[in-house]
């Protein structure tokens, strides 16, 4: 994960990376909310970054073994 990204910009960058393409609305706002519901109610700060650090990489296991890439790539 880039240090100081937004939840935005990752899911760009995931997408841009590992399936070649923006995400779409639907996408976007569906990922969003699942990575903001990832640090809700977390008040210690170090815990709400290694809760955002692994809803991060989940993402990115969920896309890399995702039917999309696994048959276009």
């Amino acid at each position: 994960m880039t240090s100081g990204a937004s939840d935005a910009e990752i899911i760009d960058r995931l997408f841009a990376s590992a399936l070649c393409r923006s995400p779409t609305e639907t996408e976007r706002t569906k990922l969003l909310a699942i990575l903001a519901g990832s640090v809700a109610g977390i008040s210690d700060p170090k815990a709400a970054t290694a809760a955002r650090r692994a809803a991060v990489e989940d993402l990115y296991w969920a896309t890399l073994t995702g039917k999309e890439f696994l048959f276009n790539h």
